[in-house]
């Protein structure tokens, strides 16, 4: 059996799959690999004739001349730099360039240059960049709020509807968390949901909760949730899509007042009203409210039927204890 020889070094590297160029330290090509005829659309024979610099793009033919003078002269044994090669058709190609000097007793004996093609790579980079733009456009210019909410409930970007929605400004709301702004009964179902995602128990979630606006009124927002985890998939933010139903609850609400499903809302008590309420929570008799507030006892007496009205209450027990719980009394 005849032992076949142990190919060399240098036969191995004319096997790789990124261009091998082999020249001088003047950059005249003395080798190539076939992955270098793939990439120019030169045949081996046409490369051989050519310096490295004849492939180069003409802007970038100077930085690349005095790549190679700086190597050699400067003896660098390895240097690594991006450029673009004009193939034999006319094509383009960004390429990265890894150059490395062969040295015997100290001399420049040949420059070896891998070559690899970084048109996937650039495709692949402008494809992100493209689809960010995308999504900076939807969500930017959204009809609803749209918002990227940190793990921690941390708003870390918003657009305007958003902020439309809510009454804050942009840096108001980043220097806030979703928790702050949601109502509080609202709170739990939230904070279970986030965790039951954060998790791996759900993908995503919606629901109904009311938020907490910067004038202190109350608005609905029928919120949708997803989680955007990074290369490593651990979580990286929430995406929050927030409708406005504010509208859609309030017709809701009136519909059930008016089949009798929900008592009438309460209405603001004038402030003769709320005197009389007080003296009542005080323990005063209508006469003795009468005198205290210099009225005749049947307009207390009215004053305390449209206070019960308004305020949904049963009695005049009642009236006093759903004040308190409106927060027009202190108990």
């Amino acid at each position: 059996m005849i032992e076949q020889p142990l190919p060399t070094p240098r036969a191995l590297s004319l096997l790789q799959e990124d261009a091998l160029f082999i020249g001088d330290a003047a950059g005249r090509l003395h080798e190539v690999n076939p992955a270098a005829c793939a990439l120019t659309g030169y045949r081996k024979s046409e490369l051989l004739r050519m310096s490295a610099t004849e492939l180069v793009a003409p802007e970038w033919l100077d930085f690349a001349v005095r790549q190679r003078r700086r190597k050699v002269e400067a003896l660098e044994d390895v240097t690594s730099y991006e450029c673009v090669f004009i193939g034999k058709d006319g094509t383009r190609v960004p390429v990265q360039v890894t150059s490395t000097l062969v040295k015997e007793n100290g001399a420049v004996t040949e420059v070896r240059a891998s070559v690899r093609d970084l048109r996937k790579q650039v495709a692949a980079e402008r494809r992100l960049e493209e689809s960010e733009e995308r999504f900076r456009g939807a969500f930017e210019g959204a009809a609803i709020g749209m918002a990227m909410v940190a793990p921690d409930g941390r708003w870390l970007r918003v657009n305007d509807s958003l902020t439309r929605l809510l009454g804050y400004t942009s840096d108001e709301l980043l220097d806030l968390t979703f928790q702050d702004i949601t109502h509080p009964d609202d709170l739990q179902r939230d904070l279970e949901a986030v965790r039951d995602v954060l998790g791996g128990r759900l993908s995503w979630y919606h629901m109904e909760k009311r938020y907490i606006r910067k004038d202190g009124t109350i608005v609905w927002g029928l919120l949708a949730v997803s989680l955007v985890r990074d290369a490593a998939g651990a979580p990286a933010y929430f995406i929050s899509q927030i409708s406005d139903i504010t509208p859609a609850k309030k017709a809701e609400q009136a519909r059930r007042h008016a089949l009798g499903e929900l008592p009438a809302e309460p209405r603001a008590l004038s402030e003769r009203e709320l005197d009389v309420v007080r003296s009542v929570a005080g323990g005063k008799t209508t006469a003795e409210t009468a005198v205290a507030l210099g009225i005749a006892e049947e307009t207390v007496q009215t004053l305390v039927k449209r206070a019960v009205r308004k305020l949904g209450a049963r009695n005049r027990t009642h009236l006093v204890a759903t004040a308190i719980r409106l927060g027009l009394l202190t108990s």
